[in-house]
């Protein structure tokens, strides 16, 4: 997620996902995964909507993405707490229950443990965007179409130096007069 300019941080649309075995073996820490609604103004174009994003390997060398922050009891129960009914728990693909989504509008800072951005769960949380079961479907749906815009763009002056390339040099085939 990229935000810059004044404001940017404040008042964003925000989805916190969460499993429920996201929880460290003493129970102190969760793990969720904040990502800017695709529905937020600041959202156009961005082709990551995870406040944090980290690459690790494997054991077996494999790289692998995570997009988990670490938040205390407290702070996840204060973000459930503004979320209010505002949430949804998805079905894995073997329809097993999933992922709780929790839809809030909120602050973000700077990450304190790691990289990225976090929620500031001591400003004011209050709920978000409606939600439904096609939420992650639009998540995905807005990254990949900004990635195809940013491909595209790339590609734009590829294809405009070509044509002036092809427009510039002589042709070998034309008669000598």
């Amino acid at each position: 997620m990229q935000l810059q300019g004044q404001g940017a941080f404040t008042k964003r649309n925000l989805l916190v996902i969460s499993y429920d075995n996201n929880v460290t073996k003493d129970g102190k820490t969760r793990y969720a995964d904040v990502q800017l609604d695709a529905r937020d103004e600041l959202a156009a174009g961005q082709t990551n909507l995870h406040a944090v994003t980290r690459q690790d390997k494997d054991k077996d060398g494999k790289t692998r993405y995570t997009n988990g922050a670490p938040y205390s009891v407290e702070q996840f129960e204060a973000i459930k707490a503004a979320a209010g009914d505002n949430y949804v728990q998805l079905a894995n693909r073997d329809g097993s229950p999933g992922p709780h989504v929790y839809s809030v509008q909120a602050d973000l800072m700077p990450a304190t443990r790691g990289s990225g951005l976090i929620i500031n769960t001591k400003k004011e949380m209050t709920p978000g965007l409606e939600l439904d079961d096609q939420v992650i479907e639009r998540q995905f749906a807005s990254v990949a179409e900004a990635k195809a815009a940013a491909e595209a763009a790339k590609a734009e002056p590829a294809v405009e130096a070509e044509a002036e390339a092809q427009v510039e040099e002589p042709s070998l085939d034309e008669p000598e007069v």
